[in-house]
């Protein structure tokens, strides 16, 4: 959430930011969740076995805590993560224009 709200207020959209909290509140099987002493282990486990951010390692030691089937992302250097599905957004656009 944090990310999406990020550009929004950049630009000063305060409307866009509030339409992204709408738009997420609503989409079925998605869900924020705090950070707690299981996600904060797991992400210091991912930043040291794949480099990772801490913003990333703990978006995916979330995932993975909440027992996600997959993570979806634009940065293609997390598909080196192997405890998650990790799949980029070219690849769901991939998917969706094959249906």
């Amino acid at each position: 959430m944090v990310e999406l709200l990020t550009g929004a207020r950049k630009k000063g959209d305060k409307r866009l930011a509030q339409d992204y909290k709408i738009l997420l509140a609503r989409l079925p099987n998605f869900s924020i969740y705090g950070i707690d002493e299981t996600i904060v282990d797991l992400a210091a486990d991912l930043r040291v076995a794949h480099g990772l951010r801490t913003p990333d390692a703990i978006h995916i030691a979330t995932a993975i805590a909440k027992r996600a089937t997959m993570f979806v992302t634009n940065d293609r250097r997390l598909k080196k993560v192997k405890q998650i599905h990790v799949v980029t957004l070219a690849e769901v656009d991939g998917l969706l224009k094959k249906r």
